[in-house]
């Protein structure tokens, strides 16, 4: 009998150790931060350009969300109309936008570039310098049509690389001709890196989809594509968690910290 107590006490102390451990593993499963936070990719905060942040306050009020989250790094990403976006305009927006968060004290850096839209006239204004690359580098954030072809998206993207830049493709969940995996390998086989929205992997039909590509290495960047306050708001922290939860530590240190570095600094990308 005092056999059989002895042994359900030593049980009864591994299941709490158990316990313990699976809690503080959980509570601390989502990142040890780099010094300077992670950096949200994609975001229409830059008021006054499109149809994101409506003005300044606003514009603070995302970004004072985005430190909460954890985010070090923002890249201001308006779309880019041709014909109709002013390349001046926007520095001047995005200088005073620095200067506001200074004043608020804000722990974040900012980065200016467009999404621009793929189109003849666009790839023109690109080529002419009047669209904003990301943080002046080669790289810049392209976005086609949800229903363009497969065959419109891969020469659209072989075009701006041909023009001596570097695409990558906004949240390419949402394009119906990219629900194959294997056309997605296609492009990043050409030197395109993809991007993925957040949300998309808080969404079980997209979801399966996005993981799948990020544990195949085709998912290189993530952002919120926040546009205001109330439905598509700042934050990436919950896509965070379950990409650390579900990719190597390699894989998520790449999406998460290696890749963003490299693409702001204007280093190239396997």
């Amino acid at each position: 009998m005092k056999v059989l107590c002895g042994i359900l006490a030593v049980l009864c102390i591994l299941f709490i150790v158990f316990i313990r451990f699976k809690g503080k593993r959980q509570s601390n499963i989502e990142e040890v931060k780099p010094e300077d936070g992670f950096a949200d990719f994609h975001t229409h905060i830059l008021p006054g350009v499109d149809h994101g942040a409506s003005d300044f306050e606003t514009a603070l009020k995302m970004l004072e969300q985005e430190a909460e989250d954890g985010i070090g790094r923002v890249l201001l990403t308006p779309h880019y109309f041709p014909h109709r976006t002013d390349k001046a305009f926007m520095h001047q927006q995005f200088n005073e936008l620095k200067r506001l968060k200074e004043e608020r004290k804000l722990n974040i850096e900012l980065y200016l570039g467009n999404e621009l839209c793929y189109g003849e006239d666009a790839l023109e204004d690109l080529m002419e310098d009047k669209v904003c690359t990301l943080n002046d580098t080669p790289y810049v954030l392209t976005e086609f049509h949800r229903g363009d072809p497969f065959s419109y998206i891969r020469d659209g993207l072989n075009q701006i690389l041909m023009a001596g830049y570097r695409p990558i493709l906004a949240h390419v969940e949402r394009y119906e001709a990219l629900s194959d995996q294997k056309k997605v390998g296609e492009l990043v086989s050409m030197g395109v890196l993809i991007q993925t929205n957040a949300g998309s992997l808080l969404k079980k039909e997209q979801k399966k989809h996005v993981l799948g590509l990020a544990k195949n290495d085709m998912i290189h960047l993530l952002g919120s594509d926040c546009h205001d306050l109330t439905k598509r708001i700042p934050g990436t922290r919950q896509a965070r968690i379950l990409l650390q939860k579900e990719l190597t530590k390699e894989q998520y240190e790449r999406i998460m910290i290696t890749n963003p570095k490299k693409v702001l600094q204007g280093e190239y990308i396997h």
